[in-house]
């Protein structure tokens, strides 16, 4: 079973920090939930990606046919080591075709612009196709830069803003979660940029069935080989079953052993009661 340090303190310094553009969001925000800083913000165009890259020591993860021939030219120039401080005039900046509009007219660029606005430092970047899954992404990523399984990364981060994730307590977050949640989980954290309240690590031990699964496949994308260590927690942890599940276990017990599980899980009286009415699709009222 995936275990992380609670509460969730700061990851470790790693050269493995990442800039994308907002279409390959998904995948930022599965490199997020391994712990990895990722800057993926729709408001950041493509152009200034390649100055974030450099001024940050970032990582780019692309597969716009528009970026890659710019970060093959800044790469070229600083191979080269050619002036990169000057500009070249107007007149003299070739015209090159850099991609396609989704309506086939060609986009253009000149090939000095971009290359002669960076420093002579190369970009490290990481091609991903568009037609890939994010599963296929993050193994091609993966592969170019040894991605790890680090349990002192992983939950670190917010997935939807990058920003660290902090221990809170109940009273903190009774308002942005359904009371049932808050009743059956113990632990919560909350992102300390946007605010967005995470929950299913209880004691180190992550109960929560979607993550569980999501970590499942992604530690398996880094560590190639890790085989089925998560699954065969999975089927020793009733609570990180998601509801439904639980449900269909439950409707197979006689009403003595219904009592037992009572007893040994008190978070699920409720479901419990809910399987013996016949109702269990939905939250109980009033929770």
């Amino acid at each position: 079973m995936p275990r992380v340090t609670t509460p969730p303190i700061p990851p470790p310094p790693d050269d493995k920090r990442f800039v994308m553009d907002y279409s390959l969001f998904r995948v930022a925000k599965q490199l997020r939930m391994l712990g990895y800083d990722v800057k993926c913000d729709p408001t950041v165009q493509k152009e200034q990606i390649l100055h974030l890259a450099q001024r940050e020591n970032r990582i780019v993860v692309t597969g716009s046919t528009h970026l890659l021939p710019m970060l093959q030219r800044v790469n070229r120039h600083a191979s080269n080591n050619a002036p990169t401080t000057t500009h070249a005039p107007p007149q003299q900046r070739k015209r090159v075709v850099i991609g396609y509009t989704s309506d086939g007219e060609s986009e253009y660029g000149s090939d000095n612009d971009d290359a002669h606005d960076l420093c002579d430092a190369p970009i490290r970047f990481v091609q991903v196709k568009s037609m890939d899954t994010y599963g296929e992404s993050i193994r091609r990523i993966a592969q170019a830069v040894g991605l790890t399984w680090d349990t002192k990364r992983v939950f670190s981060r917010c997935v939807g803003c990058n920003s660290l994730i902090e221990a809170a307590t109940k009273a903190e977050v009774a308002s942005a979660v359904h009371t049932a949640v808050l009743r059956i989980y113990q632990q919560f954290y909350k992102c300390q940029g946007c605010g967005k309240v995470y929950w299913g690590v209880d004691n180190g031990t992550i109960v929560n069935y979607k993550a569980l699964r999501t970590l499942e496949q992604l530690k398996r994308l880094c560590c190639p080989g890790s085989g089925g260590e998560v699954s065969e927690e999975l089927q020793r942890h009733l609570m990180s079953f998601p509801r439904v599940v639980k449900a269909a276990i439950f409707s197979f017990l006689p009403a003595s052993d219904l009592r037992s599980v009572e007893i040994v899980f008190p978070a699920l009286v409720d479901l419990i009661a809910s399987v013996e009415r016949g109702n269990v699709m939905k939250f109980p009222k009033g929770q």
